[in-house]
């Protein structure tokens, strides 16, 4: 496969982006930073927003008083279910609302994250370093440490890399623990890095033969039980994927499918030299022309979609929960 690569930011130019994790151990650690953070804003006629918790909706509520009036609340709860979604969300928000500065205090459940969505949670919050750089933005991402499951020990050392400044103990101070977003975002890729088993259903793409890769996919999907709307989605996304392939990779191109655990993997490889960057179909186009914009629709329709080049081609992954 080969394709245009994006221009991303460099990490070299001026920020605008203020970006923080707060660690805390409880509801006044979390109140002391948070209250005095959004109140700020409130006085200085900033947008200033809450996604977080529906427990500490109440306790903001409670703590701002009459500021809380002018702070827009959202449960994390229905804001955070897919990465790339909540991304676009936040994309089409600041845009709605520019050119005023914006202040954000976020949180994410992190207790009943599978391991697949930590992962991928992770890299979102190291991609929005990227993807609004250069937005008025002044946001804190909270971490509730007793919240985190005990089976994820590595959240706070990736929210370590992905936040250039962390607020402990009720002390701020910058992060050397920092990484660039492509640096997390091909961590997280590796996460993911398994070969397909030698038990996975595979088939050749005919270039003119895309209904035939719609159908063996389906055939599978629903053979494993996957319902119809994410069925739906997965063919637009494997359609849209072996498309490219076929107009921008070289033969032959194999089609894979099969399950593990709660998943469906799906994935198409080519003998191309496609090597994009890391952050390829993450940031929010500007519009259909944009190098990228393609992926970027496969990665609102799936779980998880990695891009993977080898000595070989190029192999792009697809994962869908049943």
């Amino acid at each position: 496969m080969t394709a245009q690569t994006e221009t991303f930011p460099q990490e070299d130019r001026p920020r605008r982006f203020d970006h923080r994790a707060l660690f805390f151990d409880d509801e006044q650690d979390f109140l002391d930073t948070t209250v005095p953070f959004l109140k700020e804003g409130v006085e200085a006629d900033e947008v200033v927003m809450a996604v977080v918790t529906a427990d500490k909706i109440k306790l903001l509520e409670d703590a701002l008083g009459p500021s809380g009036e002018a702070v827009q609340f959202a449960d994390g709860a229905s804001w955070y279910q897919h990465p790339v979604q909540a991304m676009a969300a936040y994309d089409a928000f600041l845009k709605s609302q520019a050119p005023r500065p914006i202040r954000l205090v976020a949180e994410s459940n992190w207790g009943d994250r599978r391991a697949h969505e930590v992962v991928e949670w992770l890299r979102y919050d190291a991609i929005v370093n990227a993807a609004f750089r250069d937005d008025n933005v002044r946001c804190i991402c909270c971490f509730d440490r007793r919240a985190l499951h005990p089976d994820h020990p590595e959240i706070l050392e990736y929210a370590r890399y992905a936040h250039p400044d962390l607020i402990d103990a009720g002390i701020s101070r910058s992060n050397s623990g920092y990484l660039e977003p492509g640096t997390v975002s091909e961590m997280c890729d590796r996460q993911f890095a398994e070969p397909a088993p030698a038990s996975a259903a595979s088939m050749q793409v005919d270039p003119m033969g895309l209904h035939a890769v719609r159908d063996f996919v389906a055939r599978h999907a629903e053979r494993r039980g996957l319902a119809a709307g994410p069925l739906r989605d997965l063919l637009v996304a494997v359609t849209e994927v072996a498309s490219n392939a076929i107009r921008h990779g070289t033969a032959p191109i194999t089609v894979r499918v099969w399950t593990s655990g709660d998943g469906l993997y799906c994935e198409v490889i080519d003998a191309g030299d496609w090597r994009p960057d890391a952050l390829v179909g993450y940031l929010p186009p500007v519009s259909a022309a944009d190098p990228g914009f393609g992926l970027w629709g496969v990665r609102m329709l799936c779980d998880v979609v990695t891009v993977q080049p080898t000595p070989d081609g190029t192999t792009v992954r697809l994962r869908t929960t049943l």
